[in-house]
């Protein structure tokens, strides 16, 4: 189970180091001097951590990998924001729904996006190669 959930490895200025991430554990980190050491890093603390949650009987997270999108989402936008859209639709003789996925379509893949819900936190291993479950 633990080889399918999302990785990433980062480099760290703060800690100076190369930092791993497991997203479906936000609370869990490893610090490395080099890249594929902090990736392994992370696997292993994940698969321990599984381990524990297991024999405790802990609900463990689903791997994002292996869940299912329907395609489908609602978000609620402004009233003028809406009209412009479907304006623009229109001058383009396409759905709203196709333009608002074109546009979604286009925009960049922002590596380490994620981190900015978390701006500020700290990495929870502090020295090299060690790794800690945050609370």
């Amino acid at each position: 189970m633990a080889e399918h959930f999302t990785y990433r490895v980062t480099w760290s200025e703060e800690d100076g180091e190369h930092v791993g991430t497991c997203l479906e554990f936000p609370s869990l980190s490893h610090l490395a001097g080099d890249p594929a050491n902090a990736l392994s890093g992370i696997r292993q603390l994940v698969a321990d951590v599984v381990a524990d949650m297991q024999a405790n009987a802990e609900p463990v997270p689903q791997p994002l990998a292996d869940a299912h999108y329907s395609g489908k989402f609602m978000t609620r936008i402004p009233p003028e924001l809406h009209r412009r859209l479907a304006m623009e639709a229109e001058e383009e003789q396409v759905s709203l729904n196709r333009l608002v996925s074109s546009r979604l379509s286009m925009l960049p893949a922002v590596a380490g996006a994620h981190h900015l819900r978390g701006a500020g936190r700290k990495v929870a291993a502090r020295k090299s190669g060690s790794a800690k479950r945050r609370k």
